[in-house]
């Protein structure tokens, strides 16, 4: 999950460092959450870079469940690490 209010260029970088990284859509979701941003467009940033490989929720006003200056935008990427389940019984922990 990617949150996400009045930053789209940061999305940008964001969703671009997360789709080089990211496992296949079979092991991995990837969900971005704007809340009501009213200065920029997160909606085109995600249909341009996730290809339909990203989905988005506009929230229908702002919540503010995480407070944050406008002047200081502030995306969380909650990552998940998926090992495939022969991935990790192959591989030795040194």
């Amino acid at each position: 999950m990617i949150p996400t209010y009045n930053c789209a260029k940061y999305l940008r970088e964001t969703l671009a460092s997360v789709l080089v990284q990211a496992p296949g859509a079979d092991i991995m979701q990837i969900e971005v959450v704007d809340d009501h941003s009213t200065r920029d467009d997160p909606a085109a940033v995600v249909e341009e870079l996730g290809h339909s490989r990203v989905g988005f929720y506009r929230q229908p006003e702002n919540v503010a469940a995480i407070p944050a200056e406008p002047s200081s935008p502030m995306i969380t990427v909650l990552a998940a690490l998926a090992f495939r389940k022969h991935r990790c019984e192959n591989t030795p922990l040194t």
